[in-house]
C-alpha cells in the first residue's frame, strides 16, 4: 500500500479546487517544474488545450456549453496563508 504525503505547493485557479503542483516526476505523476510564472503559463496553456475538442477535459466544455477558461491562477505554498510564488492573469483577449 502506498503512503500519503502532503504536496509542498498547490495551484489554484478561478472556479476550481486547489491541486498539487508536482515539481519533479514522482509517484507516476508528471512534474511541472519549479513554481515559476513561465511554468504556470505552460500549465494553463495545457489546461486550455485539454478543454478543446479531442482533449481529456472536453466533456466539461461540452456539458457547460462553453470553455471555462480561468481569469486567474496562482501557485502557493500549501499551508494556511501560504506565500504566493507565481501568478497568472488572463489577457483581455485570447485567441483559441
Amino acid at each position: 500500500m502506498g503512503r500519503s504525503y502532503t504536496p509542498r505547493y498547490v495551484v489554484e485557479m478561478e472556479g476550481s479546487t486547489a491541486a498539487a503542483w508536482h515539481v519533479k516526476d514522482r509517484h507516476q505523476v508528471k512534474g511541472y517544474g519549479k513554481p515559476t510564472e513561465a511554468n504556470l503559463t505552460k500549465y494553463i496553456e495545457a489546461f486550455i488545450e485539454s478543454l478543446k475538442p479531442g482533449g481529456c477535459n472536453h466533456h466539461v466544455s461540452k456539458a457547460l456549453g462553453y470553455m471555462p477558461i480561468p481569469n486567474w491562477a496562482r501557485i502557493r505554498v500549501n499551508c494556511i496563508g501560504g506565500e504566493t510564488l507565481a501568478e497568472w492573469k488572463a489577457p483581455m483577449f485570447m485567441a483559441l
